[in-house]
């Protein structure tokens, strides 16, 4: 609802609470009284005078009397309306006022909140020691939110036979540098910190040894140590959960594909 709709709403609901403020203020039912009390007055001294009676003060003084209450009550009316619109005006505008203020405060909480993105799913050549290259399917994981920071993202990589029957389940492996890993426990190398500053962090889960038709999941254990479970079919899907601990999710899913040896991955389209 934009400002003037909110606007309409209120007036729709002002003018009657208003008027009700009005007959309690100033006593409805008094007015009413004195009213037809007036009234019934002119009407008494109409009549005697069209009977022949002499009634000239009396029927000046019920005139005097009704006219002068009757503009009371309407220059008070016109008073208490223009007091009230403008007051209510100035109260709509302050109302508007904290609104834009909720509404910029709740931006800012949701752009503060950690975005978890992954991208470019890919196979790539990964140097190990003795000169041996291995096949390594890898994605590019990010924080796209500004102002935040997704704290220690937790990845569960979980493998499907096409009709969706699970066959493992691990934590993949974060690429860590070796000064990194200097500093880290070994447990705290399962977790990664995603900031806003553009920077980015590959995820491995799954490789390829050179000269062998099957392939493997590849994952890193709390103790620090590399997991290979091994697999054997042809095409697998693969579901990736983040977890971060200031409850920043996201999911993705990819199909992995061996084709004799030679393994491809793909994003499936949400």
């Amino acid at each position: 609802m934009d400002k003037k709709d909110r606007q309409k709403t209120y007036w729709q609901e002002f003018y009657p609470l208003w008027w009700d403020e009005i007959k309690s203020w100033f006593g409805w039912t008094d007015f009413l009284s004195t009213f037809i009390k007036s009234g019934i007055q002119v009407i008494a001294v109409l009549i005697i005078f069209l009977a022949g009676g002499s009634a000239e003060n009396f029927f000046e003084t019920a005139a005097i009397q009704f006219v002068t209450y009757f503009l009371i009550f309407l220059f008070i009316e016109v008073i208490l309306l223009i007091t009230y619109h403008r007051a209510s005006k100035k109260l709509f505008e302050s109302l508007e006022g904290n609104v834009g203020n909720l509404e910029s405060k709740l931006i800012d909480i949701e752009n503060s909140k950690p975005v978890i993105r992954a991208k470019n799913p890919v196979v790539a050549e990964k140097g190990f020691h003795g000169g041996i290259k291995k096949s390594a399917v890898s994605i590019t994981v990010s924080n796209i939110s500004p102002n935040s920071v997704a704290e220690k993202v937790y990845p569960t990589v979980t493998w499907l036979t096409p009709r969706g029957r699970k066959v493992t389940e691990n934590q993949g492996r974060w690429w860590i540098s070796n000064e990194d890993k200097v500093k880290l426990k070994t447990v705290e190398m399962q977790t990664v910190d995603l900031y806003s500053n553009g920077m980015t962090n590959d995820l491995h889960f799954a490789i390829q040894e050179p000269d062998e038709n099957h392939f493997y999941a590849w994952s890193r254990e709390k103790d620090g140590s590399e997991k290979f479970t091994p697999l054997h079919d042809e095409k697998y899907k693969v579901r990736i959960h983040f977890q971060s601990s200031n409850n920043a999710v996201a999911d993705f899913e990819y199909v992995v594909k061996n084709n004799n040896g030679k393994l491809s991955v793909r994003e499936v389209s949400k």
